[in-house]
């Protein structure tokens, strides 16, 4: 609770400052996708994927006349990737073809996730405006899906003659939820494009979909011997919302 009190307090101080200025304020909610993975900066051992997660929060712009505007942005946000491999099963001696085993690793990070955008807006009725700032983060938690899984076929299980092998597919699952292992804190680069459609002089329904990029490597590993791996944020989101003017 005092983190997003000193969230809250950081989002809303310049905007009420300006507010006693200016009287072309906003605010607005939003809710979508994130498609994120982690970017590994020396070579690893492993390749990963892109995972689908999502995205829920709130929005603030400040309308400096008609085409420039600043907008701030607080969400909780999940980020993560996916590590999956497959290969056929490597027994000496026998030649197998049908056979395979494998794993899949899903992990999911957790952010409330705070952007500050500076905008260029062109358009009346359906309004196009180009965004480009910073976002700073504070990681909550992360969560993990891992399964092992084997697959024997029948012929070549008969052909291998081991009882004590499994026939047919076989898997098991561990899961979990970790804080650790992760920097606290993330900080990057992000851009997007939104696209709205003013409903009247009030309200606003708008898409906005952007890319976050990580400049820390948020990677804290627990065991000390792998540090020198770097791991650091990057997602495409795209989200849904409305706009309301005060």
């Amino acid at each position: 609770m005092k983190q997003l009190s000193i969230i809250k307090f950081f989002l809303l101080i310049p905007l009420v400052i300006n507010a006693q200025i200016h009287d072309d304020i906003s605010i607005g909610i939003n809710g979508g996708l994130t498609y994120s993975n982690i970017l590994q900066k020396t070579d690893a051992p492993w390749d990963l994927d892109f995972q689908l997660g999502f995205i829920s929060g709130v929005n603030i712009i400040l309308e400096l006349g008609s085409k420039v505007s600043f907008m701030t942005n607080i969400c909780y946000y999940q980020n993560g990737y996916n590590l999956n491999d497959q290969d056929i099963l490597h027994i000496p001696d026998f030649e197998l073809s049908k056979s395979y085993l494998g794993y899949e690793d899903k992990v999911r990070l957790n952010y409330l996730n705070n952007s500050w955008f500076a905008g260029y807006s062109f358009g009346n009725k359906i309004e196009v405006s180009i965004y480009g700032g910073l976002y700073w983060a504070i990681f909550i938690n992360g969560s993990y899906k891992f399964k092992n899984y084997i697959f024997i076929q029948d012929e070549e299980w008969i052909e291998l003659g081991d009882t004590a092998l499994p026939k047919g597919y076989h898997e098991t699952i561990d899961k979990g939820i970790f804080d650790e292992g992760y920097s606290r804190f993330d900080f990057g680069v992000t851009g997007g494009i939104k696209l709205a459609v003013n409903l009247n002089e009030k309200f606003q329904l708008f898409c906005f979909p952007r890319y976050n990029q990580g400049i820390i490597d948020i990677y804290k590993p627990v065991l000390t011997n792998v540090t020198e791996i770097k791991k650091y944020n990057c997602s495409y989101n795209i989200s849904l919302g409305i706009n309301m003017k005060l």
